[in-house]
């Protein structure tokens, strides 16, 4: 999603979360919050950016990706969303960092999300 940009019910909607690493890392958990309002359709999707070794999961309120090595520098991950309800709506910060260094994790900026009807 770009911020600030508007969607419309039933559009698909790429989020692209970039993760940048100062030093490349192992086991990384990116947790990224649902968007009221929006559902996700693909966590995964083909022809998407994702580093080798990912694993992700649609759960109720996040989706959460898991990379087994975090290259230095900065990482595109992809998924695959859809506007089902029109309304402004906040998109909350996600979370990423190594799952055994909690010490370590980062936040994003909140967004806020303008969906219009169809």
């Amino acid at each position: 999603m770009v911020p600030g940009e508007n969607f419309r019910v039933g559009d698909a909607v790429l989020v692209r979360l970039t993760v940048h690493a100062d030093k490349a890392t192992r086991w990384v958990m990116l947790e990224d919050p649902r968007v009221a309002g929006l559902e996700v359709e693909d966590a995964q999707p083909a022809g998407a950016e994702w580093p080798w070794g990912s694993h992700a999961e649609i759960r109720d309120r996040k989706v959460a990706l898991f990379v087994d090595w975090l290259d230095a520098g900065d990482t595109v991950i992809e998924y695959l969303a859809r506007p089902e309800l029109n309304g402004t709506f906040t998109a909350l910060p996600a979370v990423a960092g190594p799952m055994y260094e909690p010490d370590r994790q980062v936040r994003s900026a909140e967004q806020t999300v303008t969906i219009a009807e169809k």
